[in-house]
């Protein structure tokens, strides 16, 4: 047994908010069976968790592992210096994004069960962004959107995408449904907001324009071309370029529709 090991660790006060509610140890949250699951596949799955305390509901999800892939364990390697679980590699992720300026999902705790050093389940569990998915936003909205606040929407998404690039984040699966636009707050400034969901194949420290545009071509597939036309998509490509860059216009968009094209080739173009 000394080569087994089991890790929880929680965020500020959310370890008596768990224990409240029964959740005490690993297998308490990894074999959770009260929430909704939303998304599996072999190696993970999501689950809703919806929680009523004294009359006020609070939302979360929570993000399961098992036995992660080779290449999954290569890249925690390469990102975080050494082997660590798919759950602590996202928990760190987050974190860093948060720390410089990027919104995504609030992580509240995280769990491992390791044997050897090796992963053998684990999870993470973070906060209901207060938003709307991009592409339900999009879909409930873009028809009755003026052309002018249509604009300033993709004008803010690029903008935003040139944030995470100049934090040397690189952004693998950058697709209009991992991007959420927030809810404004009362004081908040009238442009829109947003933050980035699905951190599993992030790269973080690289600066490289070439991987960047690359991300901006995945972003480019993922847009359904009845609602973003040339035209947005151009306002999209100035935002991101913004007063200036190395390469020119047309090279940067040659880039992207390269990319853009290859994903459109492997997978069916998106609809909402």
């Amino acid at each position: 047994m000394g080569n087994h090991k089991i890790r929880l660790e929680f965020v500020d006060s959310y370890k008596l908010f768990f224990e409240a509610l029964g959740l005490v140890k690993f297998e308490d949250f990894y074999n959770f069976s009260d929430g909704d699951l939303i998304n599996k596949n072999t190696k993970r799955n999501v689950v809703y968790m919806k929680f009523n305390i004294d009359g006020q509901s609070r939302d979360f999800f929570m993000k399961r592992f098992h036995k992660p892939y080779l290449k999954d364990t290569l890249h925690t390697i390469l990102n975080h210096g050494a082997i660590c679980t798919q759950a602590l590699s996202e928990y760190k992720f987050a974190l860093h994004l948060l720390e410089k300026g990027i919104e995504t999902y609030h992580p509240v705790c995280f769990g491992e069960k390791t044997i050897f050093g090796l992963e053998q389940e684990s999870f993470m569990i973070t906060e209901k962004i207060n938003g709307v998915s991009l592409t339900e936003f999009v879909t409930t909205n873009f028809e009755s959107m003026p052309l002018t606040e249509k604009v300033k929407l993709v004008a803010a998404i690029g903008r935003f995408v040139r944030r995470i690039h100049y934090a040397g984040i690189n952004m693998v699966d950058l697709f209009v449904w991992h991007l959420f636009v927030l809810n404004k707050a009362a004081d908040s400034s009238d442009d829109y907001q947003f933050a980035v969901i699905d951190l599993h194949r992030l790269k973080i420290n690289v600066h490289l324009q070439y991987s960047q545009l690359r991300n901006l071509g995945a972003l480019d597939y993922s847009m359904n071309f009845t609602r973003f036309d040339d035209q947005l998509r151009d306002v999209l490509l100035d935002s991101y370029i913004g007063s200036k860059h190395y390469l020119g216009k047309e090279t940067i968009r040659a880039i992207l529709l390269k990319r853009a094209n290859t994903l459109r080739r492997r997978r069916n173009v998106p609809e909402y």
